[in-house]
């Protein structure tokens, strides 16, 4: 089932962690899923991660840290 039928049942404000060079999911098929949720969500692009990977940068973590304290 595709994640867009889920996304308007979405209570919080999502994070969406998308990659400009992910081959898994296309950057843009990220942006439109944000664009279903009835919260706005908060869309943090990376440039050189592919799918599945650990961001390493500090201001990376410490945004999504902060996002997950919230």
């Amino acid at each position: 089932m595709p994640a867009n039928e889920f996304a308007a049942k979405v209570k919080v404000r999502p994070l969406i962690v998308a990659s400009r060079i992910d081959k898994r999911v296309p950057y843009e098929s990220s942006l439109n899923l944000a664009d279903e949720f009835s919260q706005d969500s908060i869309v943090m692009t990376l440039n050189n991660t592919e799918h599945g990977d650990v961001p390493e940068d500090a201001m990376t973590l410490a945004y999504i840290r902060k996002y997950l304290n919230r």
